[in-house]
């Protein structure tokens, strides 16, 4: 936004929003679990396109963001954590990812890797394993496009994106 030239406000999660026109479209950039409690008044309050920001998904075990998106009836992919190598609690993981195929993401301090799993018997294996290594781990539905993109638009007018188009085996 300071590249286009575009006013921005920075707000610490923990104050109260700030007084905006109600008549003009925001970019709404989250930076802090404790942010997220408020992230959908924003959202409604000042028609804001939600950007996810650089915050710890994991760090606070009270939060579900599933139930906070479906709670909200906005549109959403479920990600959800990976914490234990015992059998039934993967399978138990299942009910809010959906059944294989499924996007494995799993990082460390160093870096962050994506696998796809497309039986239970994959996603299993994949999970303890990657587990064991002691790396962390979400999990959700695999969702197979050959092209996209991810914009951040402010009123009509695309400010930034990116295109991805996969490699055909």
């Amino acid at each position: 936004a300071r590249y286009l030239g575009m006013p921005v406000i920075e707000v610490d999660p923990d104050d109260a929003e700030p007084e905006l026109p109600a008549d003009g479209t925001y970019l709404l950039c989250r930076a802090s679990v404790l942010g997220r409690s408020r992230e959908i008044d924003l959202y409604r309050r000042y028609d804001c396109t939600s950007f996810a920001g650089d915050y710890p998904v994991l760090a606070d075990p009270d939060f579900n963001r599933n139930r906070h998106y479906q709670g909200a009836g906005l549109p959403f992919i479920p990600k959800v954590p990976v914490t234990h190598r015992e059998i039934n609690y993967l399978k138990s993981r299942l009910e809010e990812a959906g059944r294989p195929p499924l996007l494995i993401k799993s990082w460390d301090s160093n870096k962050t890797d994506f696998a796809r799993a497309d039986s239970l018997q994959t996603y299993i294996s994949l999970a303890d394993y990657l587990l064991a290594l002691g790396k962390s781990l979400t999990i959700q539905p695999f969702v197979d496009v050959k092209h996209y993109a991810r914009m951040v638009v402010l009123g009509d007018e695309v400010v930034s994106s990116i295109e991805y188009v996969s490699r055909d085996p």
